[in-house]
């Protein structure tokens, strides 16, 4: 065998790619999941903030039942929407994550549209001028997907 021929394909080399490219994917879910959780402390201290707080005596049922008053309310509400699904946070944490997964991968293509997708899919639904209709807006997210 001559030495001088190196492999094209580096087995090793795109398991480890594909693994970093997986483990990254998981640190931008744990990322995700930690501001959904800061984002309903932040919105339960908000709504208990202005209509008081839990008795020092009540049972596991009165606690449940309170949390969920709480987060039937608009303060609760308007607070969560900043850390919620479709929040700036949520959609800069999935652009970020997806622009680093494309970089570790070595396509410079696949992180400019993962990193452009959540704000261009926001842009569809909200801005986009089809709020009224569905079939308009389901089209341009098919498409939307499909090029990213």
């Amino acid at each position: 065998a001559n030495d001088s021929i190196s492999p094209i394909f580096d087995k090793e080399k795109e398991q480890n790619r594909l693994k970093e490219i997986g483990m990254i994917s998981d640190i931008g879910g744990q990322v995700a999941d930690i501001a959904r959780t800061q984002g309903e402390l932040n919105a339960l201290k908000v709504a208990q903030d202005k209509y008081g707080p839990l008795q020092a005596d009540a049972t596991e049922e009165q606690r449940q039942a309170y949390l969920a008053k709480l987060r039937e309310t608009p303060e609760y509400k308007k607070e969560q929407e900043k850390f919620g699904t479709g929040s700036d946070i949520q959609r800069g944490i999935q652009a970020a994550t997806a622009a680093l997964q494309g970089l570790a991968g070595d396509n410079i293509v696949g992180a400019l549209a993962g990193a452009s997708a959540p704000e261009l899919a926001n842009f569809i639904g909200h801005n986009a001028g089809i709020n009224d209709n569905d079939a308009a807006k389901a089209i341009a997210h098919a498409i939307l997907g499909g090029v990213t």
